[in-house]
């Protein structure tokens, strides 16, 4: 469907209140994201992981000029409102320069007549933080729902237009426990290992895709300890996503753009502010990358999501190569690596958490790997829960996680052999944990990561 010009007051156009309207909607019914593309109606990604229209809304369209509201009105108190605001501008008079001079270059009328808006870049990708509350039945004031909002830019067949898109992550209302998220019993013993003070310093990274629930597992973790130990939490977010209440630790959330320019300045001033716990939601450049190693080895545990593949060791050797392949500060600082990933559940009501578990920090064997600056990631793999097997309990494959999720029917084995990249092993896995030996016997064929567990 292509849309067409719309003309003015159009009953095909959603209009800005109408948005706003359908925002507190998705607070109330549980959906996870929703889109907002120029000239083509919304649309909204369920909890099961698929898009569909909003629900009874009709398919009508959003028009640019209604999205510069949606944005501005999102990103009022922050550093942005006013670099759209001059946007905004900048596109109302191409526009009127274009329907006055349909044939003649915008850009170069643009500099003639308006010489200050002729150069204009184009703001940054960003992201903002939205607290909306709801309606309730009497017209007082609802449940209030919190929102990731990304403004980011595509291209646009108007020349007077700049392609403002606008894409809203739900927040849960409350911070869920690491064991309703599913953690598998190898992430689960990394928490506890933490909350034991067994881990009291060192970097624990998350990893996955765009959507694969890094933030919440942090935020699940961090969650476990505020209710544990009296710690002194930093939290450094681009945005503040979940808002951690005061437990028995003190947390103090700094945003990014808001509070501090950058993630580098954020990680060094948090140094000097007496910190147990650091948070850093994404490691997304070098210098970050860096500071997060700095601050694990001055004696503090650091948490950090890194958006890569969903098996540890290519996320390791990414994230050495992110360092400057500083494979040797990687070997001294890493305590752990997660990798998740979020499946279809086989019911088709929402998704379910597949991870994998790297302790690097307990792995001799990956430790050496790295300070040899070892950069086939098959080797890694196949050291995963090797060393001794004292690790068996502390590290798990995504083989070893699909398997246990197929068995116990959270997925399809369909969804679980397109997901695995060692097809031969997962279905050695699933036999195995389907129909265990008597008396724990195995076979001599066995995946590495298997051996010497307890599949009952």
């Amino acid at each position: 469907m292509v849309p067409k010009p719309v003309p003015e007051e159009s009953p095909d156009v959603i209009y800005f209140p109408q948005i706003v309207d359908y925002l507190r909607e998705l607070v109330l019914c549980g959906v996870c994201d929703a889109h907002f593309h120029p000239d083509w109606p919304p649309f909204q990604r369920n909890p099961n992981g698929f898009l569909a229209d909003f629900e009874g809304a009709p398919a009508r369209i959003v028009t640019e000029e209604e999205l510069f509201k949606l944005a501005l009105w999102v990103t009022q108190g922050t550093p942005f409102h006013q670099k759209l605001d001059y946007l905004q501008k900048r596109c109302e008079l191409l526009k009127q320069l274009c329907a006055a001079n349909p044939d003649l270059p915008l850009d170069s009328l643009l500099e003639e007549e308006y010489p200050a808006f002729a150069k204009v870049p184009l703001p940054e990708t960003f992201d903002v933080g939205l607290d909306l509350k709801t309606k309730g039945e009497n017209g007082e004031e609802g449940v209030t729902g919190r929102f990731r909002v990304q403004i980011f830019f595509t291209d646009s067949a108007k020349p007077y237009e700049c392609g403002l898109n606008l894409a809203f992550r739900r927040i849960l209302p409350e911070i869920p426990s690491y064991q309703d998220l599913g953690f598998n019993a190898a992430a689960g013993l990394l928490v506890n290992d933490i909350l034991d003070r067994t881990i009291t310093h060192g970097l624990v990274l998350v990893i996955g895709a765009t959507g694969s629930g890094k933030s919440t597992s942090v935020a699940a973790m961090v969650d476990a300890i505020n209710a544990t130990l009296p710690l002194n939490i930093i939290s450094i977010e681009d945005p503040v996503e979940y808002r951690h209440p005061p437990k028995q630790a003190y947390i103090r959330q700094i945003s990014l753009h808001r509070n501090v320019i950058s993630y580098p300045q954020a990680i060094r001033n948090a140094l000097r502010q007496d910190p147990d716990i650091v948070v850093i939601q994404e490691i997304r450049d070098h210098q970050t990358a860096i500071e997060a190693l700095k601050l694990a080895g001055a004696n503090r545990l650091v948490f950090g999501t890194f958006h890569g593949l969903t098996d540890t060791a290519s996320a390791l050797l990414d994230f050495c190569k992110l360092v400057g392949d500083n494979f040797h500060a990687v070997a001294t600082h890493l305590q752990a690596i997660v990798a998740q990933q979020l499946l279809p559940a086989s019911d088709g009501q929402g998704r379910v958490l597949i991870q994998e578990v790297l302790r690097a920090r307990k792995n001799l064997r990956i430790r050496e790997l790295l300070r040899s600056k070892c950069q086939d990631p098959e080797v890694y793999y196949a050291e995963l829960g090797q060393a001794n097997t004292s690790l068996l309990k502390y590290e798990v494959s995504t083989v070893h996680s699909l398997a246990e999720a197929v068995v116990g029917n959270k997925i399809n084995l369909s969804v679980a052999m397109a997901t695995a990249s060692h097809e031969n092993e997962l279905r050695e896995a699933i036999s195995l944990l389907a129909e265990p030996a008597p008396n724990n016997a195995q076979s001599h064929n066995t995946p590495g990561f298997l051996k010497n567990r307890n599949l009952e």
